[in-house]
């Protein structure tokens, strides 16, 4: 075992990250592959391609950033099957992103995350397309259609990048358009009736001054599980769109306008109840006692068939104009999203419990920043940001008759509660890092940012029968304020032009909110939950061997949660339904590292890797039934994830065979703070595998394609609904497979 090795396992025991000892480990490998390197120069190979990043919103190569980033290249992931923003997570150590259809997305980055997708909360792991932010849950579910790279950076980044990217960043950077004629398009088929489009063009439409580019992508798909009772398809997928793009270059300045439009109507997100019991059940129902039925991932019983809508708007402007001595940068952008849907949430054939949700919002962000050039020892970033949101949501649930609370109290017709948000936010910061060459090895990065939030809400909520979900109809207007100043110093050494490494502080900050769920009276409508915070350490080492033939990256951390928004059950109504709240009821803290690995084994043999461990636990949490969590596994957080994919190309006279096989895996997740096993999801991994042919020339390819091969089911997500033993899950894909044709004219 190296001295890397045994450094982080002794950090994950002890509670204690001993960053001297992960550096002089990390050193060691590096000086023990430095070594090897003249041995195998000896066979002259192609080396890999340098990565170009913009992790400190300047373009430089990903080994003498020093953060740690994950880049996949468009290339990269079309050929390994990632057609939708949650994949990347199967290539990404630390990260899981599942999601209940189009909406709802859980993303955990390093042990942080959030369980809450309304309009009174935020994400703790923000996603920017071309450095603009997405603030909506129901919006950060899309295509990867003409994608130029993806770049999920990993721990606190809210020097640089701002709001509530306390747990890391995810940053997509589409392609430009192109000084010469150039076009795509890719034309997929497959299984489950499975038929998708992808398609740009790109050129000069005045001289060299004026590029535009289009980009259109259409998809359906049938849906993984079949309502037996109706044999209406769930977990389909229709959804089309369109981007385009008109740049200017001038001398000094270039101007970059995108417009974007995408809409996509599928079936509901099926729950399924996988538990021996269903939430709020009537024992009088004819129904007690034949729900759920076994658990058919592909045939499920379900009193209605809902649906998803949605519909989203992007417009933007960056200009970057270049003053030789530095450049100022301005992003604005405005964002216009609908969303409604309605789902069985029993996931039964008994009406139980429906829900109906409309969403709206518009959003406008404006950021300027003024970047130096790099010449000398010493370079700065400073910056200004200003986000107004204006957001609204109805939640409408339906207690069908039978239910507990219809048959006691409406006399078995059907409960609708009502709940009517509309939550405005407005936000600035100020922003600046400043980087100092203290000698050709050494360098010092320091940032920071100060943040304000404000958020106002007006809440209303009603219902059609007394019950004692609702005590009385009520309206409340909580509203609230914060401040947070967020730090960030990292020191890195390059002992080698090959060999960087680096240790590194950071803070981070997430806004508070508002509740989330129904409340049941006016105090919990009127609770405000408070910001939480994080504090980082981290190591690391950059490093190519073997005459840039092996790119390793390491990282090993600590990272302290405090103030954690939890949403949980925090005690229960007199109908012993759970009181749904978000409190900063937790602390937690993280543990672990992280390897990357890329290697040009031979000319034709590439393989790619990566794996994390992750120690992520609650040190302090008591839930509302007054039992203490601490220890406990936090949710949705694998301790071991990873990834290895392998391409072997066989040359022929007219082009080549490219031959790809991968396989991502990762063990048991927790939906619930107690941990119960039976609303877990067991450790997985799934299969896929790439046959292409590809002509001499690179322009056509075509490709046998097959993701989840095993067949493997699993919950994307499950819901837990009262004592950590009554829950319903969202099935993951199923095993699919077809046949892709491309062409790229460059």
């Amino acid at each position: 075992m190296s001295k890397a090795v045994r450094a982080e396992s002794s950090a994950l025991t002890t509670g204690r990250p001993p960053y001297g000892r992960v550096i002089l480990g990390t050193a060691a490998i590096g000086l023990a592959l430095t070594a090897l390197a003249p041995m195998a120069a000896a066979q002259e190979m192609p080396g890999l391609e340098e990565v170009v990043v913009t992790a400190q919103k300047r373009t430089e190569n990903l080994q003498t950033t020093p953060v740690a980033v994950t880049a996949l290249s468009g290339d990269m992931m079309e050929s390994h099957g990632l057609s939708n923003l949650s994949d990347i997570a199967r290539m990404t150590p630390s990260l899981t992103f599942e999601k209940i259809g189009i909406r709802s997305p859980f993303v955990f980055l390093r042990g942080v995350g959030t369980g809450a997708f309304d309009i009174g909360s935020d994400p703790s792991v923000s996603i920017f397309i071309d450095d603009l932010y997405i603030p909506r849950f129901t919006g950060l579910q899309f295509d990867l259609a003409d994608i130029e790279r993806v770049e999920v950076l990993k721990g606190p980044q809210g020097a640089l990048f701002g709001r509530n990217t306390e747990g890391g960043a995810i940053s997509v950077i589409t392609r430009r358009p192109t000084d010469t004629l150039s076009a795509r398009a890719v034309l997929e088929a497959g299984n489950k009736e499975y038929l998708s489009f992808r398609g740009s063009v790109s050129g000069p439409i005045a001289g060299d001054r004026l590029l535009a580019r289009a980009s259109v992508a259409g998809k359906r798909r049938d849906g993984w599980v079949e309502n037996t009772l109706t044999g209406v398809d769930h977990l389909d997928e229709k959804s089309y769109g369109g981007r385009l793009q008109l740049e200017y270059r001038g001398e000094d300045l270039t101007a970059l306008f995108t417009a974007s439009y995408s809409r996509d109507k599928p079936n509901a997100a099926t729950f399924m109840n996988v538990t021996p019991a269903v939430f709020l059940l009537s024992p009088a129902s004819p129904f007690f006692g034949q729900v759920p039925s076994t658990f058919d991932p592909e045939h499920q019983a379900f009193d209605t068939d809902g649906f998803q809508r949605r519909k989203g708007v992007i417009l933007s402007a960056k200009l970057d104009w270049d003053m030789e001595w530095a450049t100022l940068t301005s992003v604005s952008g405005y964002l216009s999203h609908k969303f409604s849907e309605l789902h069985d949430l029993d996931g039964t054939e008994a009406f139980v419990l429906n829900r109906y949700a409309d969403e709206e919002s518009d959003t406008f962000s404006q950021e300027l920043r003024l970047t130096s050039a790099k010449d000398g020892a010493f370079d700065w970033i400073i910056g200004a940001f200003y986000f107004k949101d204006d957001a609204s949501r109805l939640d409408r649930w339906f207690l069908g008759p039978e239910s507990s609370l219809s048959r006691i109290f409406a006399g078995g017709n059907v409960v609708t509660i009502n709940d009517d948000v509309d939550v405005d936010t407005e936000s600035w910061a100020l922003f600046g890092q400043i980087g100092y060459d203290i000698t050709d090895e050494f360098r010092l990065t320091v940032g920071a940012r100060y943040s304000e939030d404000k958020k106002e809400s007006s809440r209303t909520t009603d219902r059609t029968h007394a019950t004692p979900l609702l005590f009385v109809p009520f309206t409340v207007s909580p509203e609230a304020k914060w401040n947070s100043f967020d730090p960030q110093v990292s020191l890195q050494y390059s002992p080698t032009e090959d060999v960087m490494i680096y240790v590194s502080y950071s803070e981070g900050f997430k806004s508070g909110g508002f509740q989330p769920a129904v409340a049941s009276n006016p105090s919990i409508g009127n609770s405000v939950f408070d910001p939480e915070t994080v504090q980082s350490y981290e190591a690391g080492l950059k490093s190519m061997f073997f005459d840039n033939r092996v790119r390793l990256n390491l990282a090993a951390f600590h990272v302290k949660y405090k103030d954690l928004q939890f949403l949980s059950a925090n005690g229960v109504l007199p109908n012993g339904a759970p009181l749904v709240v978000t409190t900063n009821a937790a602390d937690s803290h993280t543990d672990g590292f992280e390897v990357e690995i890329q290697a040009a084994v031979t000319e034709n043999f590439m393989i790619t890797a990566g794996y994390s461990y992750l120690h992520a636990v609650f040190d302090e949490y008591v839930d509302g039934s007054g039992a203490s969590q601490e220890g406990n596994q936090i949710i949705r957080t694998p301790k071991h994830q990873g990834h290895a994919s392998a391409t072997y190309t066989v040359p022929l006279r007219s082009g080549r065979i490219n031959l790809t096989g991968d396989i991502s895996a990762r063990s048991r997740i927790y939906f619930d703070p107690n941990n119960v096993k039976s609303v877990s999801q067991e450790g997985f991994a799934l299969l896929g595998a790439r046959v292409e042919y590809e002509s001499e020339d690179g322009d056509w390819k075509v490709a046998l394609w097959g993701r989840n091969l095993g067949n493997k089911d699993y919950c994307s997500n499950s819901i837990i609904f009262a004592n950590s033993t009554v829950g319903a899950c969202t099935i993951g894909e199923l095993r699919s497979y077809g046949l892709s044709l491309s062409y790229a004219l460059n």
